[in-house]
């Protein structure tokens, strides 16, 4: 069977529509409207698999979403 359906297209349009929807928005702000996005998701997929483990991601592994100026230390 093949699709007509075009990746790049879709792609693109998922990408304006958010930053549309998120523009103006502080980092916290983003972080904040994400969270009450996907929190049905998260509680629906834990229901459905008692057994997951909610981890803390890793310090490292976090992205600064306003980094500190240029020759500043991060602030812990």
């Amino acid at each position: 069977m093949k699709t007509e359906f075009k990746v790049l297209p879709w792609l693109r349009e998922v990408r304006d529509r958010h930053a549309r929807e998120t523009e103006g928005l502080t980092a916290e702000e983003r972080v904040a409207a994400l969270e009450r996005e996907t929190h049905p998701w998260t509680e629906a997929f834990l229901r459905n698999h008692p057994g997951a483990v909610v981890r803390e991601a890793p310090a490292q592994a976090r992205v600064a979403e306003q980094p500190e100026p240029y020759g500043q230390k991060p602030k812990k």
